[in-house]
C-alpha cells in the first residue's frame, strides 16, 4: 500500500512493482533518454513523451478530448496541438498545461535528472524558473526518488508546482520577487543560526522556499509562522503556546529587518 497521500494515485502502482514495470519499459526509456542526449528531442518533448510512456503503461483509458478545447493558443501540430485539444483522465489540468507552455517556450522550465537542493530551487525561482525532475536513473532501476515517489510521480509532482509559479503573470512576479528577497536574507548571513538549532524550522523553511508556489502573502504568513514555532521552540513551549515578552521584542526586530528589505509580513 502506499504510504503517502497523492493526488495521483489513479496512475501509481505500489513500489514492489516498479522493479518489474521498469524492466519492461527499459528500452524505451533508453531510447528516449538518446534522443533528448542527441537533442533530437528538447526537454518539454522529453519529459511529455516520459508521462506517455507511463500512463499508457499503468492504463488502457488515460486521455479524453477535452470538453471546451483550449482556443486562442498558438496554432502548433504534434504534441501541442494534442495538449491543446485533449487532457489526461484523472489527473490535474495544470500537468497538461505546464507541458503545453513549456513546449511553446513561455514557461521557462528547467529539466533535471536527480532533485536539486531547498537552496538550488530558491536560486532557480529568484531568477524566474522552476526545476522539474526527471530521474532516469530511478526510471531504470524501478526505484522511489525522494523515498516517497517513483520517477513518474516525482515529474508529475514538479509540473503542478511549475504551473502554480508561472500561470498567473502578476502572482509570477510577485513570488520571483519574493524569493529574490528570500535569496538575498539568505546571502546576508540570516536565518542560518535558526536552521542549526531547530530541525522543524529547517524543514518548515526549506518547503517554503523550494516546494511552496502560493500567492506571496501565503509565503510571508508561513515564514512568519514559522518563525514564531522557532522561538517557542527555543523557549521549550508548544506551537501553542504565547511567546514571551522577550520573544515577542525579538520577533518585533526581526518583522521589522525583514520589511526594510521589502517582505511584506504583516
Amino acid at each position: 500500500m502506499l504510504e503517502h497521500r497523492s493526488r495521483f494515485k489513479a496512475y501509481l502502482i505500489a513500489p514492489e512493482n516498479l522493479p518489474g514495470e521498469a524492466l519492461q519499459l527499459k528500452d524505451y526509456l533508453i531510447e528516449l533518454r538518446s534522443l533528448y542526449l542527441k537533442q533530437q528531442i528538447s526537454s518539454a518533448e522529453y519529459a511529455t513523451f516520459f508521462i506517455f510512456l507511463y500512463l499508457n503503461a499503468r492504463s488502457n483509458d488515460w486521455w479524453m478530448k477535452k470538453t471546451n478545447p483550449w482556443q486562442g493558443l498558438l496554432e502548433n501540430k504534434g504534441l501541442s496541438h494534442w495538449l491543446s485539444e485533449f487532457q489526461f483522465k484523472k489527473l490535474p489540468d495544470s500537468i497538461v498545461r505546464s507541458l503545453y507552455f513549456w513546449l511553446q517556450g513561455e514557461y521557462k522550465i528547467i529539466l533535471k535528472f536527480q532533485p536539486v537542493s531547498p537552496l538550488e530551487m530558491l536560486e532557480h525561482q529568484a531568477r524566474g524558473e522552476r526545476v522539474v525532475t526527471l530521474s532516469h536513473t530511478s526510471a531504470v532501476q524501478g526505484a522511489l526518488v525522494d523515498g516517497a515517489r517513483d520517477a513518474f510521480e516525482f515529474l508529475l509532482h514538479d509540473l503542478v508546482h511549475a504551473n502554480l509559479f508561472f500561470s498567473d503573470a502578476q502572482k509570477h512576479s510577485e513570488q520571483k520577487d519574493f524569493f529574490s528577497r528570500i535569496l538575498k536574507l539568505i546571502e546576508q548571513g540570516a536565518l542560518v543560526e535558526e536552521q542549526k538549532i531547530d530541525r522543524q524550522f529547517q524543514t518548515d523553511f526549506h518547503y517554503l522556499i523550494s516546494d511552496m508556489n502560493s500567492h506571496p502573502a501565503h509565503l510571508s504568513a508561513m515564514l512568519k509562522a514559522s518563525y514564531i514555532k522557532h522561538l517557542l521552540f527555543k523557549e521549550n513551549k508548544s506551537p501553542q503556546d504565547i511567546l514571551s515578552s522577550e520573544s515577542q521584542g525579538h520577533l518585533a526586530l526581526r518583522l521589522k529587518e525583514w520589511q526594510n528589505m521589502g517582505l511584506n509580513l504583516n
